[in-house]
């Protein structure tokens, strides 16, 4: 292999890499992911959902665990 041909393969190399680095690492100047849009309204109308839901209300109305300690209310 000629010393054209290695330079010739590290730049290819080069170029390469930085395309994969490109599309591994986030450009701050483009606008990140809406992420919370796309899990708005993902569960509506499942029931098993409003049934988990509804066991969270009525937990936390309970005050929690049977064996938890009690808190102490911030001064």
């Amino acid at each position: 292999m000629t010393m054209e041909q290695l330079e010739r393969d590290v730049a290819e190399l080069k170029v390469q890499v930085a395309a994969l680095l490109a599309r591994q690492s986030p450009n701050p100047a483009e606008p990140k992911d809406d992420w919370l849009s796309a899990v708005l309204g993902r569960f509506k109308g499942d029931a098993e959902f409003g049934a988990v839901v509804e066991a969270g209300r009525a937990f936390r109305g309970t005050g929690g665990f049977a064996d938890d300690a009690p808190r102490e209310e911030p001064s």
